[in-house]
C-alpha cells in the first residue's frame, strides 16, 4: 500500500470521529494486502472498525484498479445514496 494511500485513510477516519454525522466512502484496492484471503479493502475495513469508526457508515468499494475507475464506481454509489453527507 503506497503511503498516500495511508495518508488518505488515516485522514479520513480522523474526519470521520470529527464529524459524526458523515458517511466515510473507501475505494480500491482489489489486489491481495497482508493476508492473502483479505483484499486491501476488507483490511483497512477492519482497521476502520477496530478505529471506532461503524462499518454501517462506510461504503467500501473493491474492484477499481486505478483513480479513474474509483471515481466512475464512487459516481454509480452515491447517484443511488443521494441522501446523507460523505467524505
Amino acid at each position: 500500500m503506497e503511503t498516500l494511500i495511508k495518508q488518505q485513510f488515516v485522514e479520513g477516519i480522523a474526519l470521520a470521529h470529527k464529524y459524526p454525522d458523515v458517511n466515510l466512502y473507501i475505494s480500491g484496492g482489489n489486489g491481495s494486502f497482508i493476508d492473502q484471503k483479505l483484499n486491501e479493502t476488507d483490511c483497512l475495513k477492519l482497521l476502520a472498525e477496530r478505529l471506532g469508526i461503524s462499518s454501517e457508515r462506510i461504503i467500501f468499494e473493491r474492484n477499481s484498479h486505478n483513480t479513474h475507475e474509483s471515481a466512475s464506481a464512487i459516481a454509480e454509489i452515491l447517484d443511488e445514496k443521494k441522501d446523507g453527507k460523505w467524505l
